[in-house]
């Protein structure tokens, strides 16, 4: 086990878009669908969900976020006549108070390309450009907080796309190019060409290390070597240095981001840090929960690994009761062992469902609601547990009956666990008589 020797450096994690703690998601929607009172209600609705993740940030202490960009459906296509900005006025106000505190970023997708050589292209691009920076703007946001930009193709000519760029790039309105930054891709843009095309637009780099990994240029120097020349690329106004961090799925295509950033490798890689701390930006499928462990572990935060623990308990007593037991050690030592409970947590991910145990958590959870529950529905939990227990009704079936008593009885601790993921529902103990 790696001894993690910066627990005391202030590292700030972030995450991109989506919250798996905070219910809901980003609306779209399709033009040809569009009307002006659709458009305004899914507006509404992902302005009342960004405020829902500020908010989960400011009570979870999370420093950084990167915005969807779905936040305005439709901005560069056919939003109303009034500009959304004076539409949803109010909306942004209070985002605007709340937000402060947390380094919010943006980046604009894949068909956003300034070295296209069909004009139009690069106009739809250099609009979705001044959407987003807009977007920026519209919730305080100054220099430091950045859009991130692929180059772009290459377009059988690399020598002459890159042109493209640069003269594009130093053709933008400041109120752009305050915000840009441009970023390595896993394909066709490898590091070194994009910190030339840094030195000819001004423009500050981020240095994303698994595109790197896909992508290297011959003769490649160190990660920490090209680290250090992406952040000396940023200027005083620009905010502290950004890099991008992720591991690859083992299974799913090439450059597939994993499901969960692992703790050795990670701990690992920032041993090839420069001296002065970047801001990490993970790219990751379970977004706040990474953040969320790997701040507990830089930070050797107690109370992190507090909230971890609350929120994972049940599932883990679904899966190890051993492990379970073990965790509740950990958290009568003082101090606990925060990197030995990380990596429990990581365990559990990696645990094998089984009946026992699945039958115990299922009757911790119940203890929640057996007091409230009516006599028809205590009879039918009697039922479905006496089954469960006879190998005629699936795990998953067991804790659906628990989600319905937790929507009839909210109850604050419940509402936060993962034992309620739908992720964990599938992934229940399946008795081999009914099994597919």
């Amino acid at each position: 086990m790696i001894k993690n020797p910066l627990t005391s450096l202030p590292y700030r994690v972030g995450y991109a878009c989506l919250n798996l703690d905070v219910p809901g998601s980003f609306q779209t929607l399709r033009l040809s669908s569009f009307t002006e009172e659709r458009w305004r209600e899914k507006t509404r609705a992902n302005l009342s969900y960004l405020k829902d993740i500020v908010t989960y940030h400011l009570t979870t202490k999370l420093p950084m976020l990167r915005l969807s960009s779905d936040l305005i459906p439709l901005a560069t296509l056919c939003a109303p006549k009034t500009p959304w900005e004076e539409e949803f006025a109010e909306e942004f106000s209070s985002l605007r108070k709340a937000i402060a505190p947390i380094r919010f970023s943006m980046h604009p997708g894949q068909y956003t390309v300034l070295n296209s050589p069909n004009p139009d292209v690069v106009r739809k691009s250099i609009e979705d450009l001044d959407y987003h920076a807009r977007v920026l703007k519209s919730l305080g946001g100054g220099p430091a907080n950045k859009m991130v930009l692929h180059i772009g193709g290459r377009y059988g000519d690399a020598k002459a796309a890159m042109e493209r760029f640069i003269e594009t790039v130093n053709g933008l309105p400041e109120s752009i190019l305050q915000h840009l930054v441009l970023e390595n891709d896993q394909s066709l843009y490898h590091i070194e060409e994009v910190l030339f095309l840094s030195r000819k637009t001004k423009l500050p780099v981020i240095f994303d290390n698994l595109h790197h990994r896909l992508n290297r240029p011959k003769n490649a120097a160190s990660d920490r070597e090209y680290i250090t020349a992406a952040m000396n690329t940023w200027g005083r106004g620009d905010g502290r240095p950004i890099i991008h961090y992720s591991q690859e799925d083992p299974i799913k295509r090439k450059g597939a981001h994993s499901k969960t950033i692992e703790l050795e490798p990670f701990l690992t890689y920032l041993q090839q840090m420069p001296a002065t701390i970047p801001d990490l930006m993970l790219e990751v499928k379970d977004k706040n929960r990474s953040a969320e462990k790997l701040l507990m572990v830089l930070e050797n935060n107690k109370r992190r690994a507090e909230v971890l623990w609350a929120k994972n308990k049940y599932e883990m007593l679904s899966k190890s009761h051993k492990d379970y037991l073990a965790v509740r050690a950990l958290f009568k030592e003082d101090p606990p062992d925060i990197l030995r409970w990380a990596h429990l947590l990581e365990h559990l991910g990696q645990l094998a469902p089984n009946a026992c145990d699945a039958e115990n958590a299922a009757l911790h959870v119940w203890g929640y609601f057996k007091e409230k529950a009516s006599p028809a529905e205590k009879k039918n939990w009697q039922k479905k547990q006496t089954d469960f227990k006879n190998g005629r009704l699936s795990e998953k079936t067991l804790r659906q009956f628990l989600v319905r008593l937790l929507r009839k009885y909210p109850n604050d601790y419940l509402q936060n666990s993962t034992y309620f993921d739908a992720d964990n529902l599938n992934r229940g103990w399946v008795p081999p008589a009914i099994a597919p």
